[in-house]
């Protein structure tokens, strides 16, 4: 096992020994007079880092990115980056004053940094990997460079649930134990590319009978959570038809 995932697997123990609950948002959040106190002792780092962080601001602006300084307990002293990522990222308290300890967050790039010390990359899809490896009795499951950057870029609408879900449905197909991009629904392999003109002028042809056949199932798999039966029950179909349809259509 490499470093990083040793680090991962570290912080997935601590964390466990923390009580820290997968389903539920911690509210960990200051007060304003709190975060004011907490600025106030670390204001010269902030004055070090501050510039640094707005020169970095027209980079991110609108890349669906923020750039975050914390306090060493998790708290997060100051932000900037894309007004849309951010005003998304409140939606999980991913903000000033917040705390992303690993004791109230689990295992997280801020949290877990500041435990180690040391920078740590935490791509959301590995912690659902071991999960259903054991559901799929696939023991090493593991998420190929490309998909790791493509779910890092991807803005996941659905949020946790729709990561959970194309994984689940990911991994069925993944051969070898690894999920490759190929394996992802359609619409976020093609995501960049679709409606792009050609060099000709002309756009992407339209999506195939089977690209749509195989975008409706994933999409009930997705509004089901990943769970097969409610979603062939949605389809209309049996759960062995799906299964079927499933590997048929995933070997495209």
């Amino acid at each position: 096992m490499c470093a990083r995932n040793l680090i991962l697997r570290d912080s997935w123990w601590r964390s466990w020994e923390y009580g820290v609950e997968t389903d539920v948002l911690v509210e960990d959040i200051l007060e304003p007079p709190q975060l004011k106190i907490l600025k106030e002792e670390k204001e010269q780092l902030l004055q070090v880092v501050t510039p640094a962080m707005e020169r970095l601001h027209g980079w991110v602006y609108s890349q669906h990115a923020t750039v975050m300084v914390s306090h060493v307990n998790g708290y997060i002293l100051y932000s900037v980056g894309d007004p849309k990522f951010m005003s998304d990222a409140q939606k999980i308290h991913l903000k000033e004053g917040a705390g992303w300890s690993e004791r109230s967050r689990g295992t997280n790039a801020i949290g877990t940094a500041a435990a180690v010390r040391e920078p740590v990359s935490v791509v959301g899809g590995e912690h659902f990997l071991e999960r259903i490896g054991k559901e799929q009795g696939i023991p090493d499951l593991k998420l190929s460079p490309a998909v790791k950057r493509m779910m890092e870029e991807y803005p996941w609408p659905g949020n946790v649930r729709e990561l959970y879900a194309v994984l689940r449905q990911a991994a069925f197909f993944a051969e070898g134990g690894e999920i490759r991009i190929e394996h992802l629904p359609v619409h976020m392999a093609d995501r960049q590319k679709k409606g792009k003109p050609r060099p000709d002028g002309h756009l992407d042809d339209p999506p195939s009978l089977r690209q749509v056949e195989y975008e409706a199932i994933l999409d009930a798999l997705r509004s089901t959570d990943g769970n097969m039966t409610q979603a062939a029950r949605l389809l209309g179909i049996g759960r062995n038809t799906l299964y079927r349809r499933l590997r048929k259509l995933g070997g495209k």
